[in-house]
């Protein structure tokens, strides 16, 4: 039976049984289960053993079953799974659960005021010792369960002020708590969570070595510490615009070179309309690419089996496509080319809790990624704390970050002064690197004294994000930026504030000549207003940066229509195209069925080696290209959805 790394297509179904829920498992199938297997032939299938609420769909020992339970529905799971040597997982509630909550209030998160949790419990509590292990190990052990995603994991994770934990927190540190000055504390119980995996991790494997385990959103941009205590990482995209959701997420996963894969919602969000299997496919291929395996999500049916049995056959398709792609794709890894720093200190150092995807520092890397892949360069992340070769990078970029360690910023120098282009993004990044560069600027943050404006021959862009002014002196390429002078309320648009921009010789981007390299500066910040606000002028603007900084191995003519990736899996290169058009981004627009294709995309790439022939690796067609000097140039004249050529020298 195949363990979770070898696996690249999954199935995921949950319902969160709660004690309202009636009659579960009284009409389930094994008939219908058989169906989907023989018909979809994933590799693995994960379904419901405890949701949230608490309530566990089999007759537990030490869980506690729904009142509504019928039979021993996930022995009913197994028995088909093993007929077809199909792995099955445990979905799994973790840090979430209701019912703990209410039976054990002492073992609930408290909050600052005293209050005690309903629904998220303490990682200090006996939780793990006593329900989790126990019960895993009982799923392993009494049901031959294979491996287990824990749901509800560092997202509902809260810092602990229950008195237990600030004593706790004295006996470790020495030190009393401290309600004003609370960073050391959320490290604290960011740690507690981190033990509280490895706890049950180790313990599970001890017993159970071919046990694989997840807990949900480790090791990503929920938590992205460069630890492995599970066996492979997983998450699952955002319902909505979930393409854009895998083009960051993925990333970040992948930059833990480790077993890993994504779920997809199958339906949207929070009515459960079903996606076409288009729109999964498109989903599906941003992952594929990254080298990430691809698990869907549908929902179980308490009572019968799934909810959805007419989808079969979307399901199946969305595998086919998916499986035809494992040889080329899975754990392919990105050959380097623009790097962008993920700074794990400053994703904490942004952050008033324990974990947060969608926080500042999150939020402003997610934009800066996606305009500069919209403007059709190859990215993959580069960990803080990983040993990287920053050499191999044709471009490293860094988004506003507010704690770089020094180490960082002596390699990330280091790296320029070797011949190294080095694109700096944002005022607080700035900050560390004005020593270096000999200069200086006037931090803007004010509400009302932060307009700005971008200005170039072609188009000019208001900005109402914090920057640094700084003075054209010095600078070798220059796009310009004007400051505004305000009067009235910038909150009000009735009656609107009068706004004056005044050409005060200051810089949106500035490259200044550092040692062999190149350091481009951008200090303002952008990042979030691109995921809020995209416009074609920042995205403009984003083009004229890069162009400035200079050539990259991968150049596109993408503005947001494909996406390219530069990837090596056994020893051989491919160029991977994503087409990113259809309505993923339309926030009225729940499902659709159409994706127009791509025409007539450009893309150039450089080689040391010679290449004698680029070949889609799906129809085998070889593709006309052009030489100048170690350059090379495509066309390719219709891309559907996913193409991968490979490059044969």
């Amino acid at each position: 039976m195949k363990r979770r790394k070898d696996c690249y297509f999954g199935l995921h179904f949950d319902f969160h049984a709660n004690k309202e829920s009636k009659n579960i498992g009284q009409n389930f199938s094994k008939e219908i289960l058989s169906r989907i297997i023989e018909e979809v032939k994933p590799d693995f299938i994960q379904c419901d053993t405890k949701g949230h609420p608490g309530y566990c769909d089999y007759p537990s020992k030490i869980g506690t079953p729904a009142p509504g339970l019928t039979k021993d529905l996930i022995k009913e799971w197994k028995d088909v799974c093993s007929k077809y040597d199909v792995p099955l997982f445990s979905h799994y509630s973790g840090m979430f659960d209701m019912k703990v909550c209410q039976d054990h209030p002492e073992w609930a998160r408290v909050d600052e005021k005293g209050n005690k949790n309903e629904w998220f419990l303490s990682p200090f509590s006996p939780y793990a010792d006593e329900i989790l292990i126990p019960m895993l190990d009982e799923l392993a052990s009494n049901y031959g369960i294979n491996g287990a995603w824990i749901d509800g994991e560092c997202w509902a994770t809260l810092a602990d002020f229950s008195p237990k934990a600030k004593a706790l927190y004295k006996k470790q540190t020495g030190k009393e708590f401290d309600e004003h000055d609370l960073k050391p504390y959320l490290s604290f119980c960011r740690d507690g969570f981190k033990d509280y995996v490895k706890h049950y991790c180790n313990l599970i494997k001890n017993k159970h070595p071919d046990f694989d385990i997840t807990s949900n959103w480790m090791n990503t941009a929920w938590l992205p510490d460069d630890i492995a205590y599970t066996d492979f990482i997983s998450g699952d995209l955002s319902p909505t615009n979930s393409v854009d959701s895998a083009r960051f997420d993925g990333r970040v996963m992948a930059m833990f070179s480790r077993p890993w894969d994504i779920m997809s919602w199958g339906i949207s969000f929070p009515i459960h309309y079903m996606k076409s299997a288009l729109t999964l496919k498109q989903e599906a291929s941003i992952i594929l690419s990254l080298g990430g395996g691809f698990q869907l999500y549908n929902m179980q049916d308490p009572v019968n089996t799934v909810m959805d049995e007419w989808g079969i056959p979307m399901w199946a398709e969305v595998s086919s496509f998916v499986k035809k792609h494992e040889g080329i794709c899975h754990h392919g890894k990105a050959i380097e080319d623009v790097g962008f720093l993920y700074s794990v200190s400053s994703y904490y150092d942004c952050l008033d809790t324990t974990f947060s995807r969608d926080c500042p520092y999150n939020f402003d890397l997610y934009g800066n990624l996606i305009n500069v892949l919209d403007c059709g360069k190859s990215v993959s992340l580069i960990h803080e704390d990983k040993e990287i070769d920053y050499s191999k990078y044709s471009l490293i970029c860094v988004s506003n970050s507010t704690c770089l360690k020094e180490n960082t910023i002596s390699k990330l120098l280091e790296y320029a002064s070797n011949g190294g282009k080095l694109l700096l993004l944002g005022p607080a990044t700035f900050q560390f690197f004005k020593s270096a560069l000999n200069l200086d600027g006037v931090f803007k943050t004010n509400e009302n004294d932060i307009v700005s404006r971008i200005i170039s021959p072609s188009y000019a862009l208001e900005v109402r994000k914090p920057y640094v002014s700084i003075s054209l002196n010095g600078f070798n390429d220059v796009i310009k930026l004007e400051t505004g002078n305000v009067g009235g309320d910038l909150k009000l648009t009735n009656p609107p504030p009068s706004i004056t921009f005044i050409d005060e010789e200051k810089i949106a981007f500035g490259s200044i000549k550092y040692k062999k390299g190149i350091i481009g500066i951008v200090p303002i910040e952008l990042g979030k207003t691109y995921l809020d606000d995209r416009t074609f002028e920042l995205n403009s603007f984003m083009k004229n940066v890069l162009d400035c900084m200079g050539e990259t191995k991968v150049q596109s003519s993408s503005r947001g229509e494909f996406d390219v990736y530069f990837a090596r899996k056994n020893g051989k290169d491919y160029i991977h195209v994503c087409n990113l058009l259809g309505e993923h981004r339309a926030l009225n627009v729940k499902t659709f069925d159409y994706i127009p294709p791509v025409l007539d995309a450009k893309i150039s790439l450089i080689s040391d080696k010679e290449i004698k022939s680029i070949r889609n690796v799906f129809d085998n067609e070889k593709i006309n290209f052009d030489k100048n000097g170690n350059r090379y140039n495509i066309v390719i004249p219709k891309l559907d959805l996913y193409d991968i050529y490979e490059l044969e020298y």
